[in-house]
């Protein structure tokens, strides 16, 4: 998604077999019950979460990773340039 590819996500099937549900109209929880959701464990926590929803908690987690890592290297960046400079 971020590196510039388009996705599209269809649901077909026959009337009421879970289209809506598999797609995210469960999801009334909150942000913090998405992200339990979308950890690897096993505990099975909020397994009502549909697929929007967790697509989307993952976009914004990894805009938050980009823009720490950013922050990080800018720190990095900035404390090499204010080294003093030794010339023999």
């Amino acid at each position: 998604f971020r590196d510039g590819y388009n996705a599209t996500i269809m649901a077909y099937g026959q009337t009421g077999s879970g289209k809506t549900f598999t797609m995210g109209s469960e999801a009334h929880g909150s942000s913090e019950e998405i992200d339990i959701a979308n950890d690897d464990g096993d505990d099975g926590a909020n397994v009502h979460i549909g697929l929007i929803p967790r697509f989307m908690a993952d976009v914004f987690a990894s805009l938050e990773e980009q823009k720490r890592r950013a922050a990080s290297e800018a720190a990095a960046a900035a404390a090499a340039a204010a080294a003093p400079t030794l010339f023999l």
